[in-house]
């Protein structure tokens, strides 16, 4: 009977261990049940949030670009981003189950930091071509914001410009077909660095108001006459440029005009010597400095005027200079000693014979060089020596100053007979500029219809031309935005399509903290 008894607790203890085990096993099982439930939940919710951050961040991306297409048309007609500063241009747009909005301001703190504002901040008005856009977006519970700079973008802003054509040239691909020059920047995606585009600018042309028939056009310069490099009229277009106003004579300007009405006064540059300059009848000069200034005569600036106070009978053209009718020898002139420091000089050299060559070597051109070319079609090399239009080198310098006309360009070197260049199909003119042998130094632009051949050269602009070759490794070419013409063409080169406005991305951020900046912008942080 006792063991009978002992062997009965002794079960029932076992199943009663049983028991709790299966009770503690059932509550872990609920335990991890309810956990990987409320994991599932935070998973979801979790992912939720992360797709509805992701799509935020998206939607304020689009926003960005949104903003920079409702401007664009704007922005390009004006040259600026003046009148868009602080205005809210997309406002709470609903997209994919969110909504966005964006704003354009000045590149000022508190957009961007104190060390990278533009100078004169704070402004209403864009000195620089460049603003910052903005954006906020909201989906769900995601929020989002992201901020970066839109450029108006012209070939001049950049260190190198060609067009898209140009596959011998350092600007159109990623090297050089015979070395590379040393460019500053050199990354295609800096808003400074080597650009290539699918148009170029080119000058205005026209005639003379002075004295058509020194180009080869009747007076009045009808329809398909001979033109020249001009310039935007300042009397129609507000703000274009001149190069003197005098009470009696008007308004100057032009790169024929301006480069007619100065006085060549250097006996190595000028085919026929010293050259008093041609003005416009009344003008002031003609009574104060009559030994430099002188009327067309009946013949043109070429002849003397009856009632000249000095009734010298020498040609009165000024800085425009003709090889073409002196004699053979006479046709690779060399020119220095033009211009000075801050007084830079407008030089006009028209279209010269087949072996026509200028030259600045041994010597110093300060202003703004124009010239025409020697007509030699390209053939196989259109920068072959026969036909190399411009020859700087030797000790030379080439730089632009402010007093000409064409200031910051220190060389133009386009064809008014022969058709403008295009892109598509590839026809650049004949016409090239080789730069750069020992000691050679330029400063400012330099555009090209055609070829530029780049040789041991310091260069402080811009270069802009259909074609750019390289030779060998000793060209440097640094950007700086005094020595260039900026967001806006330099005088005499109307807005082209090659104006655009572009987003830099590489400056794109994701502002850590979510704002929306209807009312005002604030830092990114």
């Amino acid at each position: 009977m006792v063991m009978t008894r002992h062997r009965g607790a002794r079960h029932s203890a076992e199943s009663g261990s049983v028991l709790i085990l299966a009770v503690l096993a059932m509550l872990s099982l609920g335990v991890l049940g309810v956990s990987l439930a409320l994991l599932a939940r935070i998973e979801a919710e979790g992912g939720a949030s992360f797709r509805q951050g992701a799509q935020a961040e998206a939607l304020a991306e689009g926003a960005l670009a949104y903003a920079v297409d409702v401007v664009r048309p704007s922005v390009l007609a004006a040259g600026s981003f003046t009148g868009w500063l602080g205005a809210v241009v997309v406002d709470g747009v609903p997209l994919a189950g969110g909504e966005y909005s964006a704003r354009v301001d000045d590149d000022c703190a508190p957009v961007v930091p104190a060390p990278l504002e533009q100078v004169g901040c704070p402004s209403v008005t864009d000195a620089n071509g460049t603003a910052v856009v903005t954006a906020w977006a909201r989906a769900g519970v995601g929020r989002a914001r992201v901020r970066a700079h839109a450029v108006l973008d012209q070939p001049w802003t950049h260190v190198c410009a060609s067009s898209r054509g140009d596959a011998a040239g350092y600007c159109g691909e990623a090297g050089g077909p015979s070395g590379a020059p040393v460019l500053t920047p050199a990354d295609p995606g800096d808003p400074h660095g080597p650009a290539a585009y699918e148009a170029l600018p080119i000058p205005v042309l026209g005639c003379s108001r002075i004295d058509p028939s020194l180009h080869g056009a009747p007076s009045g310069c009808p329809a398909g006459s001979r033109l020249v490099l001009t310039g935007e009229d300042p009397s129609i277009v507000p703000g274009a440029a001149i190069c003197q106003e005098d009470p009696g004579g008007g308004r100057y300007f032009g790169y024929f005009d301006c480069a007619l009405q100065t006085p060549c006064e250097s006996p190595t540059a000028c085919p026929t010597g010293t050259t008093r300059g041609c003005v416009r009848p009344g003008d002031s000069r003609l009574v104060t400095q009559p030994s430099r200034y002188r009327e067309p005569g009946p013949g043109g600036c070429v002849s003397p005027h009856p009632d000249s106070v000095t009734g010298d009978p020498s040609p009165a053209t000024g800085m425009v200079l003709n090889y073409a009718a002196g004699p053979l020898a006479g046709r690779n002139p060399r020119l220095a000693g033009l211009g000075a420091p801050g007084r830079g000089v407008t030089v006009y050299v028209l279209r010269q014979g087949g072996d026509g060559q200028v030259e600045v070597r041994n010597g110093t051109v300060r202003g703004t060089l124009v010239v025409e070319g020697n007509g030699v079609p390209a053939g196989g090399d259109g920068c072959s020596s026969a036909n190399v239009d411009v020859r700087v080198g030797d000790d030379a310098l080439l730089s632009a100053e402010p007093g000409a006309y064409g200031y910051p360009l220190a060389l133009v070197l386009y064809d008014p007979v022969q058709a403008a260049p295009t892109v598509t199909p590839p026809a650049p003119q004949s016409v090239c500029a080789s730069l750069g042998t020992t000691n050679t130094a330029l400063q400012g632009a330099v555009y090209s219809a055609g070829q530029v051949r780049l040789g041991a050269v310091a260069m402080d602009g811009t270069v802009v031309a259909f074609q750019v070759r390289s030779e060998g490794t000793g060209g440097r070419l640094s950007y700086n935005p005094a020595s260039t013409a900026g967001p806006t063409p330099p005088p005499g080169f109307r807005g082209s399509p090659a104006a655009r406005v572009i987003t830099v991305w590489k400056t794109f951020a994701v502002c850590p903290s979510y704002r929306e900046d209807r009312d005002a912008p604030s830092a990114c942080g």
